[in-house]
């Protein structure tokens, strides 16, 4: 039987940096999964990926939207996507930040690696915030 081709992955640096390390320009840089309560990714019908970034503290949520680390330009090299395609909103009653992106393969494709897209969001939990 022929072993059907994966599409590529993300790839995500593997080495963890503590809490609050300092980059080379010395400005002190948190992880986003140090300082997010939650990140998680899910389908939006089956040609959408949808990721949601929550905060439980208001400061939290005002440094990451005021650093602007998540923007659509983060998230397309992050994802190998395109810009263009990709929206962040911001919601700041539930301190909260949407990205949706249209999927490069559709859900339940023979090359779909993640039918219900819920195992995606590990790149975002890598992004350096000031």
């Amino acid at each position: 039987m022929e072993r059907l081709a994966h599409t590529r992955k993300p790839q995500v640096a593997r080495h963890r940096l503590g809490r609050d390390h300092q980059p080379l320009g010395g400005q002190q840089l948190t992880k986003l999964r140090e300082i997010a309560s939650a990140v998680r990714s899910s389908n939006a019908g089956a040609s959408l990926r949808t990721f949601d970034v929550m905060f439980d503290r208001e400061e939290d949520f005002r440094r990451v939207v005021d650093a602007a680390v998540i923007t659509p330009a983060v998230v397309a090299r992050l994802y190998s996507i395109d810009e263009t395609r990709t929206h962040v909103f911001e919601y700041p009653p539930a301190r909260a930040i949407k990205v949706t992106f249209p999927r490069t393969v559709m859900a339940g494709n023979p090359e779909d690696t993640d039918i219900d897209g819920k195992q995606q969001h590990a790149p975002l939990l890598e992004i350096d915030v000031p």
